[in-house]
């Protein structure tokens, strides 16, 4: 998994592409919805603030793995079917 200073890089690089300028670390907090120090905190710590990540990627589409693991979305798909399948009661 990235540490959070990766994470906050990859955030900035997104937001950047949506606010068409440089990104800061209290941009990102903005965005996650926490304060500048608390965000500061959790940088420091490396410790994720995980609802508000999921809810910065769901917001925007994007896979929440790619973000923390680098997994490609599509190399979920089939795994991921298979047990929403599953779950609907039916076989795969």
């Amino acid at each position: 998994m990235k540490t959070m200073i990766e994470i906050t890089e990859q955030l900035k690089d997104i937001l950047s592409l949506e606010l068409n300028g440089k990104v800061y670390d209290k941009d990102v907090a903005a965005e996650l919805g926490v304060s500048q120090m608390a965000y500061a905190t959790q940088k420091k710590r490396n410790k994720l603030c995980f609802i508000e990540l999921s809810i910065f990627c769901a917001k925007r589409r994007i896979s929440l793995n790619w973000l923390l693991f680098d997994q490609a979305p599509e190399s979920l798909v089939e795994s991921t079917n298979r047990f929403e399948l599953h779950h609907l009661g039916i076989a795969s």
